[in-house]
Formats: C-alpha cells, structure tokens, sequence
C-alpha cells in the first residue's frame, strides 16, 4: 500500500474539492465552436440574409443558437463596416451591400 510523504488534512481535502469545482467550471465552457467564432458566426448571419432578407434577429439568434444581444452586436459591427444596412424598421428587411 502506497503512503504519502504527507499527510492528508481537512485543509488538503478542502483544496482538492476546489480545484474539482474549478474543473468542473472549465469543462462547461464551450470551445470555440462554429457559434462561437465570430468570424464563422457573422459568416453565416450574411449567408441566412442572403437566403432571407427578411429574417429577424429573433429567427438568427435561433438558427444560431446565441442570445439575441450577440446577433445584435454582430450586426452592429456589420453595419459600422458598411457591409450591412437595414432598409426599414420593423416589417424591413437586410441589403447587403
């Protein structure tokens, strides 16, 4: 049977149950995935207005599967790179310029 030149105390154990909950942690976090890279991501929301003009931000975040707020910001960055422009408000659609 194996001794270790230590000995394990409540402060040790203490210790290891926090880097496993750290682990844990990590592990939940996702990888950057197609969703995940906003390279890949903007990408696709061009591609889906070009089949679509009249998707909604809602049908992108869905299709997608991130927030709103993420399509948003995506889309915001388009528009300030004037690759992107909304023709209208609601009921309106995208040109992609």
């Amino acid at each position: 049977m194996y001794n270790p030149p230590f000995t394990i105390t409540p402060k040790i154990l203490n210790l290891v149950g926090d880097i496993m909950e750290v682990i844990t942690i990590f592990e939940n976090v996702p990888i950057n995935d197609q969703k995940n890279d906003p390279k890949k991501r903007v990408n696709k929301i061009l591609e889906l207005i070009k089949e679509n003009k009249f998707i909604t931000i809602k049908e992108l975040a869905h299709k997608l599967n991130v927030s709103e707020k993420t399509i948003k910001r995506d889309l915001d960055k388009l528009k300030k790179e004037n690759i992107l422009k909304r023709i209208g408000k609601k009921g309106g659609y995208w040109k992609i310029k």
